[in-house]
């Protein structure tokens, strides 16, 4: 598991960790969004493959077809942005932009599509 972000709140203090595993260069299959409290760890958000979780349950789910992981768009204090990465017939191609955000109000993750 690599750590390769660190969420942050409005006052810039640290809440969430962002980790990637099964990745080679800059693409991967996992992401996990953690918080460590008084030693306990919370899972917040977990994508594997093309499944995206957060802590209410499946949160969406990406097309498996000609699946070949996800790249890191965009870092921000309270969002993620990435785009998955396929391969077809015609080659190599991408996926839109998605956004994983924090909703404050929900105190959940969610992903967005990005405009």
């Amino acid at each position: 598991m690599k750590l390769i972000h660190v969420l942050k709140d409005k006052k810039g203090n640290p809440l969430r960790n962002v980790y990637i595993e099964d990745f080679k260069n800059d693409v991967f299959n996992k992401l996990l969004i953690l918080k460590v409290k008084n030693g306990k760890v919370d899972t917040l958000y977990y994508i594997n493959k093309w499944l995206f979780f957060n802590s209410k349950g499946i949160d969406i789910t990406s097309s498996k077809e000609n699946f070949n992981g996800w790249k890191i768009d965009r870092l921000t204090d309270e969002s993620i942005g990435l785009f998955g990465i396929g391969k077809g017939p015609t080659g190599v191609g991408a996926s839109d932009p998605a956004l994983i955000e924090w909703n404050p109000k929900k105190k959940l993750f969610a992903i967005q599509v990005d405009d």
